[in-house]
């Protein structure tokens, strides 16, 4: 049946071709219109070269109603148009001729299926070609199949020019043994429908040349071996599949295979694969993206997104790849190749699988989780390839895995986290000469699992922390031979490690740490072993502003480990078997149990940490030690020769430079020294010096540091003070002469007195004692002797005592007075010099006669006063100054036989209670305070005895005697270096007998006036019944030369005015022993 020229003809019966060339149905021309009226109508044909259905050149085919249009001959399309139409509702064509199709459209044809079945079968080439210029619209549920190796469609155009199209709508398309859909020149659409193909080596969809194809919401997937879901080959070929579901289901069949050219952008749905070798995405030289995608592979060696041979692979938004099998991997960036997985997951399950691999390429990963949990796995790894990540975190929970791994490639970590749970598994590992660099955290929590591990690679960590729950936190292992060494680099990073910080075992490392801080759970910041071979290792740890919180051990000897703090590093533990350690002078070693080092070099600080239970240690340097500016802080128990104490220990030599020592008193209380405490020891020449820095005092001794032969001792040993070459001038201060000192012969009772405390000399000589001894002695003379004073000090010449009337008046007084007082201590090796100042007040509150010729008054009276002191050794040099202030309130009373001229007898009388606040500021000492207090008395009694008598001037002589007793005593005081201050004075009294000669009288210009002098001199012999005394622990020591004292006063009162009177003088008092007090007063009263 045939229409032409424009003519619509209508079919109502099953038509079979009779024979070649006649077609059951053909239309030809434009307008040509052959359609079918009836239902279920069959056409057929079997002969070879004669298709069923053929429109040419405009014409138009139209079937429907049930329809079935078989063709089986040879090269005899069932549908052949060539610039014609086919529109096919509820049809079905068959086509199962050799070379044959189903429907051939070419030049231009139109085919609209619509619930339309077209199937190619036996040795048919396919279901449907679309040529150059045609179109395909397939809707309602058409299906396309083809089995054996027939193709189910194919787009394939001669040019881009001419391109075929094929709307799929709902549509099924399937295959057997080839492609369901092949494209070339080519554009498809597919909207909802499936794609599949079930044979070996046939894929889904191919997109050649030329292609491009859409997917929307739909299903394509393939069942066979080497079958791919999407293959897309060739330049200008685009693949574009969104909210689809895309799988395949054999061995080495990838969903998307991309290569030469390609592009495809996925957006949504997923991928899937099932079986081993098979790759969720693969793009070799072509351009594949990937957003919110879920990408997931189940078979052994199978990737999730593999780029190779300058691919491109773009995952982003949310997309996820879950890899399920061993030797798997997420995504795999072949030979100059590049992925890029953003705002992504990653998540492998199998043995030696790798989340993420820069295999000779590169991958960037942004924002992104990586996720292993086999043995062996890796979380990212490089190798030979590049790999950056930033703001990702990677994590891995099987055993011997890794979480980041280099292996001759480049990984960059910014802003992210990497954490391991198996054991064995680390948190960064790099080997031959591989790099990973990062700045976030590496926690570990499974038994050997360090935080970095290196094998002749390189780790950089900036201000990130490395934690381990079980592990090292860095970790090196290799033949000791190997070159280069491993590297790690830490800046502003935290090492917190549940064993060792560092650990060895017959490797080459070198770790250069920047403000890095160390800890570990064992104690060990540095742990450098021999490995089960005996091959050494060799470690290299240079600190720079770092805190290094344990210690540093190697297991042999032959290990070569090298330690440098520098630039303000610490160190805090002890070193064992190390090669070597060096300090510059910002750095310190605070050294917590015995050590030993073969070469030190020390210009910082060297710590050895206070004991808790007595257990001083040892420093060996197995070699040479240097020290240029250094300092060691030792802990001794300062008191003889054997005193327990920190040593330091060179079996080699002491290299030229000087070493500060400081000592801390390990509670010592001092003691004699002969030769002294060893705290340096010298197998070689000792070219450098050991100087303290600073004091080194216990109890009242100071002790110096001195070179003995090759070592270094702590003596206490004064030298002979008799020695020409020792000059004290206040010793040989001419005019003083000090038995105890310059003249073995002289015997002073002051300073021989056996209850003198000696400071316990030993065969040779004395010790040397400090100048703060000098100083409690200072203060304690000036607290007792501060408001000292006899009655004419107070009341100036009684007789002036009278109102203007010449009555008997009470009145107010006041006296200032200064002083300077000198002495030596018991030992003669200290000077004190005291400045001091009086003010005191006092008022009669009553007076009266008993007889008529005497007179009695009372009154109350209150002081301040302070005293200040300076002490110098004329052993050490060393001094120390002192300050006693305080107050003073008493009462005194006096009695007077002649009120009228003074005469005869008189008795005084006072008592005053004292508080003081004292201060001593020793050399280089801490600043010492503390209290003293207590009462001072005295009773005094004399005779004035008129010796001659004129019209204005008479002589009087007045011999005297006065008792004071004197009880200030200091409170008990442990100074900051631990010694004990006990003020051993307990009391004192005094004795002073003395007389008094004066004038008494005016001038003819004061006839009249009132005004009246008294010129005086005073002699006085005064004695002290004890010593002022001060222990310190156990040594006491005391004032020498004040026992017997003479005093020369020298002095005027005078009645200025009837109510008024002045009175002042001078005063000399000379010791034995250089002690000596000079001092000047002021006195005034005001009567009322």
């Amino acid at each position: 049946m045939e229409s032409i020229n424009g003519s619509t003809v209508y079919v109502s019966d099953d038509i079979v071709s009779n024979g070649v060339g006649d077609y059951p149905l053909y239309a030809s021309g434009a307008n040509s219109v052959l359609a079918t009226n009836s239902e279920y109508l069959r056409f057929e044909s079997i002969n070879n070269f004669t298709s069923v259905a053929t429109a040419i050149d405009g014409g138009a085919l139209v079937v429907g109603g049930s329809a079935t249009l078989a063709g089986s001959g040879s090269t005899a399309d069932t549908v052949s148009l060539d610039n014609g139409s086919l529109t096919a509702t509820d049809v079905t064509i068959t086509s199962s001729g050799t070379g044959s199709w189903g429907i051939n459209a070419e030049n231009g044809a139109k085919i609209s299926l619509d619930n339309t079945e077209v199937n190619a079968s036996g040795s048919s080439t396919g279901s449907i070609l679309l040529g150059n210029n045609s179109v395909l619209n397939a809707t309602a549920k058409s299906k396309i199949a083809a089995s054996e190796k027939a193709i189910a469609l194919q787009l394939k155009a001669d040019s881009t020019d001419s391109k075929a199209k094929a709307e799929l709508t709902d549509t099924t398309v399937i295959s057997q043994n080839n492609s369901a859909i092949s494209v070339e020149n080519g554009n498809l659409n597919i909207t909802g429908g499936a794609v599949s193909s079930t044979g070996e080596n046939s894929n889904a969809i191919s997109a050649g040349a030329g292609a491009m194809i859409t997917a929307t919401s739909s299903r394509i997937t393939t069942q066979g071996n080497g079958s791919d879901a999407i293959r897309v080959s060739g330049t200008s070929s685009s693949v574009t599949a969104v909210d689809s579901t895309l799988s395949t289901s054999g061995t080495t069949a990838h969903v998307i295979n991309n290569q030469d050219g390609g592009t495809v952008r996925l957006a949504g749905g997923s991928v899937k694969t099932t079986k081993s070798e098979s790759y969720g995405l693969f793009t070799e030289n072509a351009t594949t993206t990937a957003s919110n995608v879920k990408i997931s592979t189940a078979g052994d060696n199978s990737v999730g997104a593999y780029a190779s041979r300058e691919g491109y692979i773009n995952l982003t938004s949310e997309t996820s790849i879950e890899t399920v099998g061993s030797n798997s991997a997420g995504i795999v960036s072949g030979a100059e190749s590049y992925i890029i997985a953003k705002d992504m997951s990653v998540t492998t399950q199998g043995a030696n699988s790798t989340a993420a691999l820069a295999e000779m390429g590169t991958v960037e990963a942004i924002n992104s989780t990586f996720n292993t949990s086999g043995e062996r796995s890796v979380g990212l790894s490089s190798t030979a390839g590049t790999l950056t990540a930033e703001s990702v975190t990677v994590t891995t929970t099987g055993d011997n895995a890794a979480g980041v791994a280099a292996n001759a490639g480049t990984v960059t970590l910014t802003g992210s986290d990497i954490t391991t749970a198996g054991a064995g598994s680390a948190g960064i590992f790099s080997a031959a000469a591989g790099s990973v660099t990062t700045d976030g955290n590496v926690t570990t929590t499974g038994a050997d699992a360090y935080a970095v591990s290196v094998n002749q690679g390189s780790v950089i960590v900036n201000n990130g922390m490395l934690k381990t729950s079980s592990a090292a936190g860095i970790f090196a292992a290799g033949n000791d031979a190997a070159s280069p060494a491993g590297n790690v680099t830490l800046t502003g990073a935290t090492v917190d490690a549940a064993q060792s910080s560092v650990l060895s075992q017959g490797g080459m490392l070198d770790v250069t740490a920047t403000g890095t801080t160390f800890n570990s759970g064992t104690g060990l910041v540095l742990d450098v072993q021999t490995d089960t071979a005996d091959l050494n290792s060799t470690v290299n740890l240079n600190a720079d502003s770092s805190t290094l919180n344990g210690s540093l051990v190697s297991d042999n000897v032959l290990n070569t480990s090298n330690v440098t703090l520098k630039n303000g590093s610490t160190l805090t533990g002890y070193s064992q078997n190390i090669s070597s350690i060096e300090l510059d002078s910002t750095s310190n070693w605070n050294l917590t149990a015995n050590s030993d080092v073969q070469s030190l070099t020390n210009n910082g600080t060297i710590t050895f940490n206070t004991p808790t239970s007595g257990d001083v240690k040892t420093l060996t340097v197995n070699g040479d030690y240097s020290g240029n500016g250094g300092t060691l802080i030792m802990n001794t128990q300062l008191g003889d020769d054997s005193s327990p104490t920190d040593k330091l220990v060179v079996t080699g030599n002491v290299n030229a430079g000087d070493t500060l020592v400081a000592i801390n008193n390990l509670g010592g209380s001092g003691a004699y020294t002969v030769e002294g405490i060893q705290i340096v020891s010298v197998g070689g020449v000792s070219e450098g010096t050991f100087t303290k820095s600073g004091r080194i005092v216990a109890g009242a001794y100071d002790y110096n540091l001195e070179k003995i032969n090759q070592s270094w001792y702590l003596t206490n040993k004064a030298p002979d003070v008799t020695d020409p070459g020792v000059t004290d001038p206040g010793v040989t201060d001419p005019g003083v002469t000090d038995p105890g000192i310059t003249d073995p012969g002289v015997t002073d009772p002051g300073v021989t007195d056996p209850g003198v405390t000696d400071p316990e000399p030993g065969p040779d000589g004395v010790s040397q004692y400090r100048p703060e001894t000098g100083s409690y002695l200072a203060n304690m003379l000036a607290a007792n002797t501060m408001f000292d004073h006899r009655m004419q000090d107070r009341l100036g010449e009684g007789g002036y005592a009278r109102s203007a009337e010449g009555a008997h008046a009470d009145g107010l007084w006041m006296r200032h007075v200064g002083s300077h007082n000198r002495f030596y201590d018991e030992s003669g090796q200290l000077k004190a010099r005291t400045n001091r100042y009086v003010l005191q007040l006092g008022v009669d509150l009553a007076e009266w006669s008993s007889d008529g010729y005497d007179r009695w008054h009372v009154g109350v009276m209150g002081g301040y006063g302070n005293a200040q002191s300076n002490i110098r050794s004329g052993i050490t040099g060393y001094r120390a100054d002192s300050k006693v202030e305080g107050y003073s309130a008493g009462v005194y009373a006096t009695w007077v036989e002649s009120d009228k001229d003074m005469s005869g007898a008189y008795v005084d009388s006072w008592v005053l209670y004292n508080w003081f606040r004292n201060t001593i500021n020793g050399e280089a000492l801490a600043t010492e305070k503390y209290d003293s207090k207590g009462f001072t008395a005295s009773l005094e009694a004399g005779y004035t005895v008129p010796m001659t008598k004129g019209e204005r001037v008479s002589s009087w002589l007045q011999p005297k005697v006065q008792l004071t007793w004197m009880d200030v005593g200091a409170d008990n005081h442990r100074e900051h270096n631990g010694t004990w201050v006990t003020d051993d004075t307990d009391g004192m009294l005094r004795s002073r007998v003395g007389v008094r000669a004066y004038l008494k009288g005016h001038s003819e210009l004061d006839n009249n006036t009132g005004r009246d002098f008294q010129p005086f001199v005073e002699a006085n012999w005064l004695h002290n019944f004890g010593d002022y005394s001060v222990k310190m622990d156990d040594v006491t020591n005391s004032i020498a030369g004040d026992k017997n004292v003479g005093e020369l006063k020298l002095g005027v009162e005078g009645k200025m005015a009837n109510d008024f009177t002045m009175w002042g003088n001078v005063a000399q008092q000379v010791g034995s022993a250089g002690y000596s007090d000079t001092t000047v007063m002021f006195g005034a009263r005001v009567n009322f």
